[in-house]
């Protein structure tokens, strides 16, 4: 007899009462909610006690708060896809996990799976996945049958040998004869291949000819390479010429996500440039770096620089770079990390060898037009606080966004983070007012510019007593982070009423509230808890402000502060 199928069960929500976290340090009962190690359960694969949480009323937001590490660490979407843990992923994406968060190396959770061969996990975040490289990377493999000729035939050994000994002939003659021109094979280097990609490897452009004209597919699957980069490998400008005419696709992402067009930057190979620019490739894809075309400096990476041996080679690099900024990239383009050209060039070690090259590079493209020089007039105004021709110089066009040299050696920051170096604030307000972003990063060697008119940048008055905040660790920082440091709360006001972020971290070393309590400026402290800085969300490390105040070093005052603004905080 059939067993009774019993009715579905309804959801319900719990009525126990929510759980209370403890301060630690106070052993008061909080506010904020007490859900447990919800990380453990997503490590563990407990998907019934997570939702079991859910049911009893936890909110999606109170599992981020609760996740170790949040700020950090944001991958539980990544760490449950790569278990291949289905019921898991289906749970958190219905909570509101994000299927497009990237890891630490701008991996979708998609691909996480993809690599550790959780199919069945990697088609159901197929279909909820918005990242077309991601899809692109994984989609013939999850579902061959979308593409015609799925089931490669073995390469014909007469046809391998005809174009391993270049005999076009030969290749005529079988191709004529019906031999598969799509079959997948090994070689002595390569763990598959293609006729079309052997012939592309060995340079023989007739027989690359015949076997497109054949029907040769110019964008294999292969896991290794693909033509139209083997191409670029083998200097034939020829050969990537033919494959495009072909239907080559020149946006196709190789290893770490690179494109054809990286390559030929990082080679400042500047007739593939040409001709992958005329092809149509996208300008702002981003490798697994975040980084784009222009972000590639070939020449321009670390080496000692002779400027009257190397001058030539570094005008290339400035023509390379000038012929993607008059096909439309931006100098400007920020990397995942905030990061720019000018900005990774400006940071090399400092050397008087290799600064000199950033300023011959920069020297070439302000001539060349590629770069306004008077991003760097606006520097020098808003320094000296001459307000009414920097509104002259705004009204001129110029980018208050754009990033300049705040002096030889000293950094290379936007005009936002020079008025708040200088503490010039009726001219933060103006820049803010004229569209300057609040949250842009500059780089940052020596802020210590007390004297706005000193011709050298002084070092850091703290770097000995704290040099894990502001000793050589400091490559970068945001304008509220430069706020904090000089102890500056009416800045901190200006910049947190233009929705400047207080949970971004201010730079190297955490959120904003925490950079405060360690330097002890109870000014910044109060300033930030009174434009909404959360105690709880304002971290570094993992651990947040509440636990940085409640130190036994930390000024009693600072530390009355915190807590109390914790404790109002549901």
């Amino acid at each position: 007899m059939a067993k009774k199928k019993s009715a579905p069960r309804k959801k319900q929500t719990s009525k126990k009462k929510r759980p209370q976290a403890i301060n630690p340090f106070t052993g008061e009962p909080m506010d904020a909610v007490d859900w447990g190690d919800v990380f453990e359960l997503v490590e563990k694969n407990k998907t019934r006690a997570l939702k079991n949480l859910f049911e009893d009323g936890m909110t999606f937001e109170e599992f981020q708060n609760t996740y170790w590490g949040r700020l950090e660490d944001n991958e539980y979407l990544h760490r449950a896809a790569e278990q291949g843990s289905l019921p898991m992923v289906k749970l958190l994406i219905e909570q509101g996990a994000d299927p497009d968060e990237l890891d630490e190396i701008y991996q979708t959770p998609l691909e996480r799976a993809f690599l550790a061969k959780k199919k069945q996990v990697a088609k159901y975040l197929f279909e909820r996945t918005q990242s077309e490289t991601a899809k692109q990377l994984v989609e013939d493999t999850l579902y061959p049958s979308r593409k015609p000729g799925r089931k490669l035939p073995k390469i014909d050994p007469e046809l391998k040998q005809a174009i391993e000994e270049k005999s076009l002939k030969t290749v005529r003659a079988l191709i004529k004869k019906g031999v598969p021109v799509n079959a997948k094979f090994k070689t002595e280097y390569k763990s598959d291949s293609t006729p079309l990609e052997l012939a592309v490897d060995l340079n023989a452009l007739k027989i690359a000819e015949a076997l497109l004209s054949a029907g040769a597919n110019p964008n294999p699957i292969l896991k290794e390479a693909h033509p139209l980069a083997t191409a670029l490998f083998r200097k034939s400008p020829k050969m990537m010429s033919l494959l495009l005419e072909h239907g080559a696709d020149p946006n196709r992402p190789g290893d770490l996500k690179k494109t054809c067009l990286m390559d030929a930057v990082d080679r400042e190979e500047m007739q593939f440039i040409n001709l992958l620019l005329e092809a149509g490739t996208d300008l702002n894809l981003r490798d697994s770096q975040g980084r784009q075309a222009i972000h590639f400096r070939g020449f321009l990476k670390s080496h000692r620089y002779d400027s009257q041996k190397e001058k030539k080679k570094l005008l290339h690099s400035a023509n390379v770079t000038m012929r993607l900024i008059e096909a439309g990239a931006d100098l400007q383009a920020e990397t995942e990390s905030g990061s720019t050209k000018l900005m990774d060039l400006y940071c090399e070690p400092r050397w008087g060898d290799t600064h000199q090259r950033y300023l011959d590079f920069k020297a070439a493209l302000v001539e060349a037009g590629g770069l306004d020089p008077s991003i760097d007039d606006l520097l020098r105004l808003v320094r000296q606080n001459q307000i009414t021709q920097v509104r002259k110089l705004i009204k001129e066009g110029v980018n208050v966004n754009h990033r300049g040299d705040l002096l030889p050696f000293a950094g290379q920051v936007t005009p936002l983070a020079m008025a708040v170096i200088c503490g010039h604030h009726k001219l933060a307000e103006l820049l803010i007012k004229s569209g300057a972003n609040p949250d842009a990063i500059s780089t940052s060697f020596r802020f210590g510019v007390e004297d706005p008119n000193a011709e050298e940048p002084r070092p850091y008055n703290l770097m000995e007593e704290d040099p894990h905040y502001f000793g050589h660790g400091l490559t970068w920082v945001r304008p509220v982070g430069v706020a904090v440091w000089k102890n500056d709360p009416e800045m901190i006001q200006i910049l947190a009423e233009a929705n400047a972020s207080l949970m971004l971290d201010a730079g190297q070393g955490g959120a904003p509230l925490v950079w405060a309590i360690d330097l002890a400026h109870l000014e910044s402290v109060q300033a930030l808890l009174n434009a909404g800085a959360n105690p709880y969300k304002s971290k570094s490390s993992g651990a947040d402000a509440v636990f940085y105040a409640n130190l036994d070093h930390t000024h009693p005052k600072i530390k009355q502060l915190v807590n109390q603004a914790a404790k109002k905080l549901k």
